[in-house]
């Protein structure tokens, strides 16, 4: 919540109380972040509160994340391709599967590397 007075660094959120939701604010970059808890600069209501803060939307809840992240599977109009095997032949635009997510071969000259060992969807070179 904001609180006037207080020292905020660029890049801070905010949340400002409505009635019945509260808004979110990002205070600006350095050096205009000095600006953000001066009077005048309370976001959404002062006279110049567009000079340090931006906003970004309204919420009904907290700005941290409550959960850990989940990952959705995704429809592909095209039907799931074909699990990855590492002796096939795979060009440009190729694409497979490999523990449950989808993996294309990049372009040319990158397309080359895609058959070979040690170049398989998951694993970093």
């Amino acid at each position: 919540a904001y609180s006037g007075g207080t020292e905020f660094d660029a890049g801070d959120y905010v949340s400002v109380a409505k009635t019945g939701y509260k808004m979110v604010y990002q205070c600006a970059s350095e050096p205009t972040n000095q600006f953000c808890g001066m009077s005048g600069y309370a976001p959404g209501t002062d006279q110049y509160w567009e000079q340090a803060w931006t906003s970004l939307g309204s919420c009904t809840g907290t700005i941290a994340p409550t959960d850990s992240p989940s990952f959705e599977t995704l429809a592909d109009a095209g039907g799931c391709p074909n699990i990855y095997s590492s002796g096939d032949d795979y060009e440009e635009g190729d694409k497979v599967s490999k523990m449950g997510l989808v993996y294309q071969c990049k372009s040319w000259p990158q397309s080359a590397h895609c058959s070979q060992a040690g170049y398989e969807p998951g694993t970093s070179i």
